[in-house]
């Protein structure tokens, strides 16, 4: 049985990487309504998804047998995404504009239930499986810049929020191997947030904006 006394520890630390899938979820206004957008306004947005790569570290705390919580903060390297939306500049005339690559900072903060071991492929007690739930606190440091037709304007008013508060659900595997524990894992995080940023029109023919993301990941601890 490889770490026998690790059921018994009251906390623990590891790292983590994996990817991440990065969409917004769009509420759309009255004023996006076919013949009634006015000139700075979104008329049309072409979904898309991007992945990020995301690195962390994570830091566990015991508080029942089976009870845990964890913290994972994590940098998210990509772009937030990659939507492209039409906007209205003059009668008769539209400009395409695209999201520019950000750097995220996320700050969750779970509890985690997790199963007793069990046996796989002739190995005593190697695996346990688990469950989690949590909030979670986004900070983005690149939120403002935008691809402009063939240029990018970052002089231009920020068009987005950068923070964003939500939750999450996941679920993972921990094998316990000889000298550390990996553990792949997949998580659905919610935003909660209306990111858009009301100082500019950009968004006006939208009602609401939330920034979502889906991320497979794998926790190495020791």
């Amino acid at each position: 049985m490889n770490q026998q006394d690790h059921d018994y520890e009251t906390y623990w630390f590891g790292m983590s990487y994996g990817y991440a899938f990065s969409y917004n979820d769009y509420k759309r206004g009255a004023a996006f309504l076919p013949g009634r957008p006015t000139i700075g306004q979104v008329t049309s947005i072409y979904y898309n998804t991007n992945p990020i790569i995301q690195l962390g570290l994570s830091g566990t705390l015991r508080l029942k047998k089976k009870l845990l919580v964890r913290t994972n903060p994590t940098v998210f390297i990509g772009a937030k995404d990659i939507n492209k939306f039409t906007v209205l500049k003059t009668t008769g005339e539209k400009l395409d504009y695209v999201v520019t690559p950000s750097t995220v900072l996320h700050l969750p903060l779970s509890l985690k239930l997790e199963s007793d071991r069990y046996n796989f492929m002739n190995q005593q007690n190697l695996m346990r499986h688990y469950v989690f739930s949590g909030v979670k606190y986004d900070y983005d440091f690149s939120s403002g810049a935008i691809n402009y037709g063939s240029s990018i304007n970052t002089a231009s008013p920020n068009i987005y929020r950068n923070t964003n508060l939500g939750y999450e659900v996941g679920f993972g595997v921990s094998f316990f191997l000889k000298y550390a524990t990996v553990s792949p894992e997949i998580k659905f995080s919610k935003g909660l947030s209306d990111m858009r940023n009301t100082g500019t029109n950009f968004f006006n023919s939208l009602d609401k904006m939330h920034s979502d993301f889906i991320s497979f990941t794998i926790h190495l601890e020791n």
